[in-house]
């Protein structure tokens, strides 16, 4: 009889650790370090600002022909996956842009990812803050915040030459419905051909 009894408690507690350890493994998602894939924090929050790179005496280049992620843009994900969107001169870092969708597990899962790639979180690109910097204008500049895990970091990452960097705005402006410049082969042979036709007259 005592060790029928003993078996049942010792089953008892096995079951009761079982539970526990079910339940922390659950919370990991709450919990877990910022630079492990897989898992979004609860408190994951961006905010991205584009400066476009300004033209050379004599370029022209409309906002449409500039390639997505390189047209300026404020992007800004809330904590509940609410994506907001300005393009234009609005786009300043301290705006509060309007609503554009809210993203599905999927998405935000994907921006999470894309947001750890570019090594913000662990220092890349550090600023003191977003709103008080004053970027290069030679060249297309994204302004970054990024809050997981509660840690916050600002930086200045240049889109010309970081690759991770131009993948998340990229992967931003196609969230937030911004089509890519699409090139008219025809129309550009046609101009093309128009203006050798011209300098050929001249001479």
């Amino acid at each position: 009889m005592l060790a029928r009894t003993k078996m049942v408690l010792t089953l008892a507690v096995m079951a009761l650790l079982a539970a526990v350890l079910t339940g922390c493994a659950g919370g990991a998602r709450t919990t877990g370090t910022a630079a492990a894939f897989g898992t979004v924090p609860r408190d994951f929050s961006l905010g991205v600002t584009v400066f476009e790179a300004e033209l050379r005496p004599g370029e022209s280049l409309s906002f449409e022909d500039r390639a997505r992620a390189e047209r300026p843009a404020r992007y800004v994900i809330e904590a509940d996956g609410v994506l907001r969107t300005a393009v234009g001169d609005s786009a300043t870092p301290g705006s509060f842009p309007r609503i554009t969708r809210r993203l599905d597990e999927t998405q935000l899962e994907r921006v999470w990812q894309l947001a750890q790639t570019t090594g913000v979180l662990d220092g890349a690109g550090r600023i003191e803050n977003v709103n008080t910097f004053d970027p290069r204008r030679d060249r297309p500049i994204a302004a970054v915040y990024v809050q997981a895990d509660e840690l916050r970091r600002h930086a200045a990452l240049d889109l010309a030459t970081d690759d991770a960097a131009y993948r998340l705005v990229d992967e931003l402006a196609r969230l937030a419905w911004i089509e890519q410049r699409t090139v008219d082969v025809e129309s550009v042979q046609q101009t093309i051909l128009r203006e050798q036709a011209a300098g050929a007259g001249e001479r």
